[in-house]
């Protein structure tokens, strides 16, 4: 539905005796023109297109009425409302040239209702309106249209087909002509300031910085162009500019405050995690990057960002923060290593004691029992009563090893829970 960025989504097409065709007709080849039309017609029967340039072939030929029987069928023929409102478009300006006005701005009408943006139709409309003496409700629209696309403008001073209203419609355009120089003359200085707006505010280096910086070139090619298309671009495109530095700026602005909010809860999660750790000289360098980072997160805090020097400021302390805590992660995957170490091996030698307890009393237990409830005879070439002290000691060892087991098991599983009572003591 949208003109022009939907003619710029279309698909070329590929049938090339299509294009042979057109190019055949344009040459005032006709011959050559129809014997190519009726192979595209027989190999593609459903395609509106074909229609299309018989009814220009019919208008070189002066068929209006045939002419207007292609279009029509091709209407019956596409498939998006983009093509409907094109061929719906020739149809009104037929009946246009054939003095049914009315019929013409109906036409002209459905078009519009397809495309909305369909700027030509929009004109055309404003010239029936024009010829059946209407001027009043087609300066209207024309000025709308030259609102939206300047070009209308040099498109009314030189259309021929206006002559019935000209006098009133060159008045209305006058009014126009003179205020866009009158707001040119504020702008004009503007314009000349933008680069110097655009480096007062974004750094070269700005993501934004090189899309605004060609905006700007291309903005410069109608300075100095005395006419109201060119003066028409400068004034939008000024203003657009300005609008779009002024809102890229405050994005960035609560961009800054949400990376600053998630840099202050990671540099809390780093304060807790570096929290237990034992060895107080290897946390100098950790201690500085620490407190740089953390100095930098509360001077954007503390900057009007809204002002272009401490808004630069508040972006150079910022992308400095974000250095600093990715050499603090580096830092800090070490000190987890050894503090995790360390924390594992005190969890570690508590359970490892009372397992080895357990181990102590149950190789007892068992030498006793052996000693005492076993009947008295040999096993394995071994007298149970008299090497008690040999059973000891490998019911300690096997049940020593038990106990290591058990140990690194409860350790492990109990190690995150244990890490995080550490870590969440105050002091």
């Amino acid at each position: 539905k949208e003109w022009p960025r939907g003619l710029e989504e279309q698909r070329p097409q590929s049938d090339a005796q299509l294009w042979e065709a057109l190019e055949a007709l344009r040459t005032g080849g006709r011959e050559r023109a129809m014997e190519k039309i009726d192979q595209v017609v027989l190999s593609s029967p459903k395609n509106y297109q074909p229609r299309v340039l018989l009814g220009f072939m019919a208008m070189e030929r002066d068929e209006f009425k045939r002419a207007m029987g292609f279009w029509e069928e091709a209407e019956g023929l596409v498939y998006t409302s983009l093509q409907r409102s094109y061929v719906q478009v020739l149809q009104g300006r037929l009946r246009e040239v054939l003095g049914d006005f009315q019929e013409a701005i109906r036409l002209y009408g459905r078009a519009l209702s397809e495309s909305p943006r369909f700027g030509q139709a929009r004109y055309r409309q404003a010239v029936c309106l024009v010829k059946s003496g209407y001027v009043n409700e087609a300066q209207a629209l024309i000025r709308e249209l030259i609102k939206d696309n300047p070009d209308f403008f040099s498109a009314v001073l030189l259309d021929p087909e206006l002559e019935g209203g000209r006098s009133h419609l060159l008045a209305d355009l006058w009014e126009i002509w003179d205020e866009a120089k009158t707001r040119a003359v504020e702008v004009i200085g503007a314009v000349e300031h933008l680069p110097d707006l655009l480096a007062k505010w974004l750094p070269s280096d700005h993501e934004s910085y090189n899309m605004f910086h060609a905006r700007i070139q291309d903005l410069n090619t109608f300075s100095g162009i005395n006419n109201y298309a060119s003066v028409a671009r400068l004034l939008r495109g000024t203003i657009a500019i300005r609008a779009d530095i002024q809102a890229r700026v405050k994005k960035d602005i609560q961009e800054l405050a949400n990376r600053r909010t998630v840099i202050r809860e990671r540099l809390r999660e780093i304060q807790r995690e570096a929290s237990w750790f034992p060895f107080s000289s290897m946390l100098g360098s950790f201690n500085t990057l620490f407190n740089s980072c953390g100095e930098g997160v509360s001077l954007i805090g503390h900057l009007d960002l809204y002002v272009p020097e401490k808004f630069r400021q508040g972006h150079e302390a910022m992308r400095m923060a974000e250095i600093n805590l990715g050499k603090l992660e580096k830092k800090l995957l070490l000190l987890q290593g050894v503090r995790n170490g360390i924390l594992f091996l005190l969890l570690s030698g508590k359970y490892l004691l009372v397992f080895e307890i357990i181990a102590l009393v149950l190789a007892g237990g068992l030498s006793l029992g052996l000693y005492y409830l076993a009947p008295d005879k040999i096993v394995m070439g071994r007298d149970l009563r008299q090497d008690r002290w040999l059973i000891l000691n490998i019911t300690l060892i096997f049940f020593s090893f038990l106990a290591f087991v058990a140990t690194a098991v409860k350790a492990a599983s109990r190690f995150e829970s244990y890490k995080n009572e550490i870590l969440d003591k105050e002091g």
